[in-house]
Order: structure tokens, then sequence, then C-alpha cells
């Protein structure tokens, strides 16, 4: 049976788990979302960069307190309503005992053994903090069951309560008997009242306590934030890519009575024909070809009419599927844009997508990479945007990547592309761009490494005017266009030294 969900409400002062109170208001705030950019462009480099920001935090927001400070800062709290989310969030970090185990103490506790406390509210007015899991299953030993609101309650308790319960609703007044129409309109458009914003010496003095583990836990749930808003312009350059690398044949029109075993208004009566001539669905080698063959007999006894919808939209399915994938053919052109805002995103999530990209190849193919995207920066003339990624790094206690390892030799190897990519830009301005002069490659030494640099290149597509003609209907009997010369001639071409 499924487990109903708690729709009870929460007790007053409860902190609501779902936007819960931030700690950083202000500048502090600013201060923050100013480095979420270049903290996602550390992916991968973080302890650099964290090193770095900590030295910058300390000396804007230094953590040592007086004693007048601390008490301001316990006011400040307790006015935002801040001390309840604390309260709270040491509540659950106490808990170590799983909630299965928790229910089995419960269930039947020894009664000469004390039921420790695992709270670390501290003693005083609890009514407007919560307690933690661990104890609110467990009924305190000096309440009286009646009582007891929390926690787990025996059969005659709970009879009890369910009859209270039930008197309760059928004497308490209906929304009609108790508040006309207009006055349940005007109590339900009541506007909450706003939460309470820190003052900028509060702000201030939240920064400078703030604990490092809140504000590790600030920007990872701000990037995720700014990641999920900014994915979507990397969707259809994902879904091409999918599309691309997992379909590789052009598609093939499917034949009518197929295209008629999955559509829409049909699929239901061709399900309910085969369970009553075969039962349900097994894994029966012979269960697809004899769903197919019930489709076909239904689609011939079909109306002419119904025929000829089901020949017409299995057309344009074709036709809309061969177009998808000779889009992708074209090397991605499809996916060009003018909008700007688009592009700068597309170009925010590069390196973290190219990162975990490549880093899956690393692995697979025991490589390093270095992967490097120059482009024209947009809105200026001279300065060029760069994606660098860098991955496999040195073994040991202390790895180091190809920039960290040699600085000068990294910028090096990035200039002479660098200056390919200016000429480009010249180029496509109409502007004169001069070729450098090939120069002698430097001396060598016998430990220097071999190399033999064959760039890939990819099979290059046929014009649009010479495409291929797409693939017969039953794929068996497809004539193959390829001679094994062309095969040989491929291998040759794409062969990685």
């Amino acid at each position: 049976m499924a487990k109903r969900k708690d729709t009870s409400k929460m007790k007053s002062g409860q902190p609501d788990k779902r936007g819960q109170k931030g700690y950083f208001f202000g500048e502090v705030k600013v201060y923050l979302l100013s480095k979420l950019n270049s903290y996602i462009s550390s992916f991968g480099d973080r302890k650099a960069w964290w090193a770095e920001f900590w030295g910058e935090w300390e000396e804007r927001y230094p953590s040592r307190l007086t004693r007048e400070e601390q008490e301001a800062l316990e006011a400040a709290k307790v006015r935002l309503k801040l001390n309840i989310q604390d309260q709270a969030e040491r509540d659950e970090s106490s808990e170590e005992e799983p909630l299965a185990k928790t229910a089995a103490a419960t269930s039947a506790p020894a009664p000469s053994q004390p039921i420790p406390s695992t709270s670390a509210a501290p003693s005083g007015d609890m009514s407007n903090v919560s307690p933690s899991k661990n104890t609110s299953d467990i009924p305190s030993a000096s309440n009286d069951a009646s009582t007891s609101k929390i926690g787990p309650t025996n059969a005659s308790t709970s009879k009890d309560a369910s009859r209270d319960l039930d008197s309760s609703k059928a004497h308490a007044p209906s929304a009609s008997e108790s508040d006309s129409d207009h006055e349940v309109k005007k109590k339900a458009s009541k506007r909450k009242k706003k939460a309470p914003i820190a003052t900028p010496a509060e702000a201030v003095l939240l920064a400078r306590a703030a604990p490092r583990s809140r504000i590790v836990t600030w920007f990872g749930n701000a990037a995720s934030r700014h990641k999920t808003a900014n994915s979507k312009p990397l969707v259809p350059i994902i879904e091409a890519f999918n599309a691309e690398s997992l379909g590789g044949q052009a598609p093939r029109q499917v034949v009518e009575h197929k295209f008629y075993e999955k559509h829409g208004e049909y699929k239901t009566k061709v399900n309910a024909a085969y369970r009553e001539r075969h039962g349900s669905p097994s894994a029966d080698k012979s269960h697809l070809s004899n769903h197919v063959a019930i489709a076909k007999e239904l689609y011939e006894a079909e109306p002419q009419e119904v025929q000829e919808k089901i020949r017409k939209e299995a057309e344009i399915d074709y036709k809309k599927r061969l177009e998808e994938y000779e889009q992708l053919r074209d090397g991605g052109e499809h996916l060009q844009t003018d909008d700007t805002e688009v592009l700068n995103s597309r170009r925010r999530q590069m390196a973290p997508f190219l990162h975990r990209f490549l880093e899956m190849f690393s692995v697979a193919t025991n490589t390093w990479i270095t992967a490097t995207a120059i482009g024209k920066e947009e809105g200026s003339d001279n300065q060029l945007f760069t994606c660098t990624v860098n991955v496999g790094a040195t073994p040991g206690e202390d790895p180091l990547r190809f920039h960290e390892w040699d600085p000068n030799g990294f910028k090096d190897h990035l200039k002479p592309f660098a200056q390919f990519v200016r000429a480009c830009m010249r180029l496509s301005d109409g502007l004169p761009a001069e070729q450098p002069a090939q120069r002698r490659s430097g001396s060598s030494t016998s430990s220097d490494p071999v190399i033999d640099v064959v760039p890939f290149t990819p099979d290059v597509q046929p014009t649009p005017s010479k495409k291929r003609p797409p693939p017969t209907r039953k794929g068996k009997e497809r004539a193959v266009t390829e001679t094994s010369e062309d095969n040989d001639h491929w291998r040759t071409e794409h062969q990685i030294q």
C-alpha cells in the first residue's frame, strides 16, 4: 500500500525547508554573485580558486568578532528569524541513527533505560524550535501520552484522538456558515508580511560569522540554479550530437501497417486485439512478429480513407526525420545563431561540458587531452573569447596539469592558434591576412618524444547537388553504394597518428 503523504501543518515558527531565508544580504550578496561566473569556470580546478577566494573573503570580512559584535549578531539573527533556521540545521546535523533503528527503539523501549535526547537545542523557550527527527518519534518520559503531540501513540490513544478529531470536525462550522464569500476572497487575497531585510551593518556581521561550509553550499546551490537556467541553449547541440552519433545511418520510411501499429489513435486497438488472441505480452520471440501481424491485419481491414490518412502521415514523418538527419550532416550550420544572449550562454557552459566529456575520453583511452576554443568576443573588435580545458595530470600526491606543469609552454602553444583565429576573423570581414612564414622546427634531443602529428579530418560530406539517394525501405535489400576502394580510402584518411 502506498505510503500516505504527511499533510499535517507545521508548528508556528518551524522553518520551511523550501525557500529558507538567505544569510547573505546587500553588498555581501552582490560580492558573492560577482564571483559566481569565475567559480563556475573553475570547474576541475577549484582548489586554486578557493585558495584565492578565502584570502579575499577573510580580508573583506574578518571572522574575529568582539563581544559587542557577537551580541549584535545574535540580536540580528533573532530579528531576522535566522536563529530558528540555525537551530533546525543543528538538529538535523545531530542525527546519527537511521530512521529504521529509531522506529524500532520507539516500538518497545526499555522501561528502566533512559531515552537519550539528541537535540542540540538549548534550554529555555522551545516553542519556535523544531525538534530533531530522532526525538520527534520518541515521546518524552515526563509527558503524559494523552497530552503528547509528537511521536507514535498506542491503540487506545489513537482511537481517542480520532474520536476527538471527528467530533471537532462535526462541530466546526463550514466556510459557508462562518464566512461569506466576500470575506473568504478577502482572506485569500491578503498578502503575507514581507520578510525582514538585514541592514548593511547586520549583513556584514552575518558574513563575518558565516562558517565556510555555508559559503561553499551557497556557491554550489547558486551554480546549480545558474546552470539550470542557462543549459537550455545547449540542448539542441546535445540532441544533435546524440542523434548524429547514435543514429549513424539515414532514416528509413516505415511501412504503413507498422506506422499504424504505433499510431496514437490505433495503438490501443492493436494492443486489445493482441491480448484477445495471444493474452498478455511476453518475452517470447514470437511476440513482436505476432503483434506486427495483427497490426497488418487490422490495417488492411480499415476503410480506404483511414489507410490514405496513415499513408500520408507516414510520408510526412519520414520527410521530417530525413530533413533532421540532413541537417546533422551539414556540420551543425542549423545551430548557428545571431542571438548574442544565446551565444554567450553557450560559451559559459562550454568549459564545464567539455571537461566532463573529455574527462571520460581521457580515462577510456588512457590519454592526456588539451582542448582550446577561441572566437571573437561579442561587442569587442580586438578581444578574443578563449576556452581551454586540460584533462589529465601528473601522478602523485600533488597532481599538476599541463598549464600548471609548464605555464610558459602552455601559453606559447596557444599563441599560434590565436593568430590563426585572428586571420580567420580578418578574412571573414574581407580584410587581408598574411600566412606566417614556415619556420624550421627547433632542435630536438634523443630524450624528446617523437611526434608525427596528423590532425583528424572528418569525411567530407557530398554537396547538396550530389547527395546519395535515400535507401530503400527494406534494409536487407538495400543496395550498397560504397565500393571496397572507397572504404579503403576512408580508413586511410581517418587514421589518427
